[in-house]
């Protein structure tokens, strides 16, 4: 198996010696199996004594430089947050990691297939909340207009995940990008149902962006964002308050 995995990293970008390295390590963890690949990473799925992790290894390509580096110190600054996968492991000089594995439905999938209201609504507003609370303390994901891969359902609700693009900013991207994904943006595969679960029409919409706008450029950013899930929900029966007892 160990071999399968060496040919598979090798395919993909990773030099065979530091592959090897990587692999030998890890193995001695618990028994590994591929999960897939992506821009920057191969990933591995690790298990050890019933319990499941991800391995991410760095590619030796040009545009996955760091791309560990900055995995590892976002997940170690947003776990402090309740953010994020659990990072267990780091290895900087052979470019792997080791996190919490999350099991469930990417959000995409999950909104596409789910038929009950009220769990739609649950996931769209506490992916808000989560998005706002970076936004808070200052991390952009930088890939949440299209969260395709990004945020998974779990049985405890959604979790974002792949932090390697992120960057500190404080203009809050998170909010706004998530937003869009989910009301504005008309080329959203789950624009049309998640406006349908809301009932909320192309009308409505309106001051929804205007409020989007005056989230960017003020500094009571709290405040906006409370008016924000207000105007969502204003044609449910929603607490507010539950939604942002995550804060």
């Amino acid at each position: 198996m160990l071999e399968e995995l060496l040919d598979i990293l090798v395919v993909s970008k990773v030099e065979e010696t530091r592959a090897r390295e990587i692999l030998s390590e890890v193995a001695r963890r618990g028994k590994l199996s591929y999960l897939g690949k992506g821009t920057n990473f191969v990933t591995l799925l690790l298990e050890q004594n019933g319990s499941k992790m991800v391995v991410k290894i760095e590619k030796d390509d040009p545009c996955a430089k760091n791309a560990a580096r900055k995995e590892a110190y976002f997940l170690s600054y947003l776990n402090k947050y309740g953010l994020g996968p659990k990072l267990i492991f780091y290895d900087e000089q052979k470019r792997f990691l080791i996190e919490e594995f999350l099991e469930g439905e990417f959000i995409i999938d999950y909104l596409l297939k789910e038929e009950d209201s009220r769990k739609i609504m649950d996931v769209v507003l506490k992916s808000l909340v989560k998005a706002f609370k970076m936004d808070e303390i200052g991390v952009a994901h930088g890939q949440l207009h299209l969260p395709k891969r990004h945020i998974i359902v779990t049985s405890s609700g959604p979790r974002f995940l792949d932090f390697d693009k992120g960057v500190f900013s404080k203009k809050g991207k998170n909010l706004t990008q998530l937003i869009q994904f989910f009301f504005l943006n008309p080329k959203s595969v789950v624009r049309r149902k998640v406006l349908e679960t809301f009932n909320l029409s192309e009308d409505d919409l309106s001051l929804l962006f205007n409020l989007l706008k005056e989230y960017k450029n003020t500094k009571e950013k709290p405040h906006i964002f409370n008016t924000i899930l207000q105007e969502i929900t204003k044609k449910q029966k929603i607490d507010i308050e539950s939604c942002l007892k995550d804060l």
